[in-house]
């Protein structure tokens, strides 16, 4: 069983104003605040994915668990249902998702390196003496990437409608305590896709596509159409 919810944070309130700047510049506190959501388990592996929203006055988090949110925090207003989507082959859905897109390389010492997939085409680029517009690496880059993990996914794109957006690079302390420095990018991605086979799709769907997921990437968003 799977539940999603959707959980509104005011900007105003007792306590809002220092809550909300530290929700937007610490992912690491952000994910532990939403951990604490699901109290019983302290070392169960996260069973989670969320997405934020920022809207003009609250926080919007969607949020993907394998167990009913139960902790209350004051201001915060979770609304839950149960997750069961009803899934068939040439089912067609509207998508949204934030994703950390990177491929692995090696580097000179034979040590696997991840690269944001932006950054690895502008460098292939470079190395080429080449120049596209970053907007369109952004778009291309984006979108190879998602294709290739819709292949096992359950779900090919519907090319025409896709989007890439809102390419932004990160730097997370991570662990307990906080003290690794992480960098990380995420793009946004929408557009519409088919599924192709139900059974890989929901899997999808249950534990999210890429890395990063700690912070808020990876949470696959779906509307029928």
């Amino acid at each position: 069983m799977k539940y999603f919810s959707r959980i509104t944070v005011p900007f105003t309130g007792p306590g809002a104003a220092g809550l909300i700047e530290t929700i937007l510049t610490d992912k690491y506190k952000e994910h532990q605040l939403l951990w604490e959501l699901f109290p019983g388990s302290p070392d169960a592996t996260r069973d989670f994915l969320f997405r934020q929203e920022i809207r003009p006055d609250r926080l919007i988090y969607y949020v993907l668990s394998g167990r009913l949110p139960q902790a209350e925090r004051p201001g915060w207003i979770v609304e839950t249902k149960s997750y069961s989507p009803n899934l068939r082959s040439g089912q067609r859905f509207l998508f949204s998702i934030r994703v950390n897109p990177v491929v692995k390389r090696r580097d000179d010492n034979n040590h696997q390196v991840r690269h944001d997939v932006v950054m690895d085409t502008k460098w292939k680029l470079r190395h080429d003496d080449k120049t596209i517009p970053d907007r369109q690496i952004i778009q291309e880059s984006g979108r190879a990437w998602l294709e290739r993990r819709s292949v096992d996914g359950g779900f090919i794109l519907d090319g025409s409608r896709f989007r890439a957006d809102a390419y932004v690079k990160h730097v997370a302390r991570k662990g307990q305590p906080a003290n690794k420095l992480v960098e990380y990018s995420t793009l946004d991605m929408r557009g519409l896709l088919t599924i192709t086979d139900p059974t890989p799709f929901l899997s999808t769907l249950h534990s999210g596509i890429g890395p990063s997921k700690a912070f808020g990437c990876g949470l696959l968003l779906i509307k029928p159409v």
